[in-house]
């Protein structure tokens, strides 16, 4: 069983190399949505595509999921919930709502918001952000 950091150098491998991060330095503070479920996040990411895991996804596919699920900048809840749109990483919106007090961006529902990270601030969802749906 691949622990965190095997699969992250996988996406690595797939997705770019350190030379060209040094090259296109992110932005210096960042807003990140992430699923609970990582094997949920596979499956539904891959919707169509038949794969075992995440060396078999796309690199195209990889990085429009994972770059969805990444904005610039920090919002804290408030900020997201008063926001009519978020723009991703990929280009994208997101469209944040609040429903029976809670807060949802694409309908994913934030479950843990506002963890504070050195680089920005991290929401945990229940489920993955797909873009264009």
């Amino acid at each position: 069983m691949k622990n965190k950091s095997q699969t992250y150098y996988n996406v690595r491998e797939q997705g770019g190399n350190e030379d060209e991060d040094e090259r296109n330095p992110s932005p210096a503070t960042l807003e990140v949505y992430v699923p609970t479920r990582a094997q949920v996040w596979v499956k539904t990411a891959t919707a169509g595509i038949n794969v075992s895991g995440v060396a078999d996804i796309p690199v195209a596919t990889l990085r429009a999921v994972l770059l969805h699920h990444v904005a610039p900048g920090e919002r804290f809840s408030g900020d997201v919930v008063g926001s009519t749109r978020v723009r991703t990483l990929n280009g994208d919106f997101l469209f944040p709502s609040v429903r029976g007090g809670s807060a949802y961006v694409d309908g994913a529902q934030i479950v843990i918001a506002d963890v504070d990270a050195s680089n920005g601030v991290i929401h945990v969802i229940d489920q993955v952000l797909v873009p264009g749906s």
